[in-house]
């Protein structure tokens, strides 16, 4: 590698690495100029030589940016699936409410039950969603490690289109894992959830939204016990009424 850049020996390569390390960039000029290039290289190649390192850095430091942000907004799109999917179960709810005497009644648990299985057909999906977009995530990552490992080798006029690409790419992910977070903080106000949390309100908001679908499950399931309660108490009062109707008959009869 110190070949590659008219070095003279390889401890100016190590000072060079060193420089990288901290981007130290002042009197960046003297410094090149006296530990590293050969005394017999042009001002031309030196300047290429800046100018190429210096594009690379901007590439680097805009990746590590992108990288940054990207992990900040990670955990944002698992509770807003989470967050929509708990709304939905709501909605649903509410519709129960205000139809239950005399759907439930008529239909009985079945449809409670079909519409259960419903709500666990929508969550599998929503997990599948949520697994494919993860597996995408991972592949990004794949894609930053081969990067960093290109950088390393040195290996700059191949890949400074590669990297302004790929940062367009994680661009293009953080956006839409902002949108994720404004869908997450409308559903968030909704359900009077903190918008915007730190990485421990988020936790607690995820707990809490667990355990308020574990409420709305609960009230599904006595909303439907007290519909059966209802249908055998209406089943009860008939057979009284046919009862009463029976020996009110019988006492005529003997009447007469």
């Amino acid at each position: 590698m110190s070949d590659l850049f008219g070095m003279r020996s390889t401890k100016a390569l190590t000072l060079f690495n060193q420089v990288v390390g901290v981007k130290v960039l002042e009197d960046l000029d003297d410094f090149i100029r006296t530990n590293m290039l050969e005394e017999q290289d042009a001002e031309t190649e030196f300047i290429q030589l800046k100018e190429s390192f210096l594009t690379l850095m901007d590439a680097k430091t805009n990746i590590e940016k992108a990288k940054e942000q990207i992990e900040q907004l990670k955990p944002i799109n698992e509770i807003a699936i989470e967050l929509t999917n708990i709304k939905a179960d709501l909605f649903q709810l509410e519709k129960s409410k205000e139809t239950a005497v005399y759907w439930f009644a008529q239909k009985g648990v079945e449809l409670g039950e079909k519409e259960l299985e419903k709500c666990k057909e929508e969550l599998q999906r929503l997990n599948d969603a949520l697994t494919d977009l993860r597996d995408k995530e991972e592949k990004l990552k794949q894609e930053e490690r081969t990067i960093s490992i290109s950088i390393e080798k040195d290996e700059v006029g191949s890949k400074i289109k590669d990297l302004e690409k790929d940062i367009r790419n994680l661009q293009t992910l953080k956006d839409n894992r902002s949108r994720k977070l404004d869908d997450y903080n409308k559903i968030a106000q909704n359900i009077n959830f903190s918008t915007n949390p730190s990485e421990e309100i988020f936790n607690t908001n995820r707990e809490s939204a667990k355990q308020l679908k574990q409420s709305t499950q609960y009230n599904i399931d006595v909303e439907n016990e007290n519909l059966r309660a209802f249908k055998n108490e209406e089943d009860k009062l008939k057979q009284d009424t046919e009862d009463l109707s029976k020996n009110y008959k019988n006492s005529s009869r003997k009447q007469k």
